[in-house]
C-alpha cells in the first residue's frame, strides 16, 4: 500500500512538473510543439525514476 502511495505522490508530481516544463520549453526557446513533447518525456522519465529510487531509499532508512 505504501508503495502505491509513493507511486501515486510520484506521479503526481511529476506530471504537473512536465506539464510546466512543457509550456516553459515552447515559451522560452520557442521550438516546435513536438520537440518540447519529446524533450519533456526524456526528462520527465529520468526524473521519475530519480524520484521513485530516493523515495524508496528514504522508505528503508525509516524502517532500520
Amino acid at each position: 500500500m505504501i508503495m502505491r502511495r509513493d507511486n501515486a505522490e510520484v506521479l503526481t508530481s511529476m506530471i504537473s512538473g512536465a506539464v510546466i516544463n512543457w509550456f516553459l520549453t515552447l515559451l522560452i526557446f520557442g521550438v516546435s510543439a513536438k520537440f518540447a513533447a519529446g524533450t519533456t518525456a526524456v526528462f520527465f522519465i529520468c526524473s521519475y525514476i530519480r524520484s521513485l529510487v530516493i523515495r524508496r531509499l528514504f522508505r528503508k532508512g525509516e524502517e532500520k
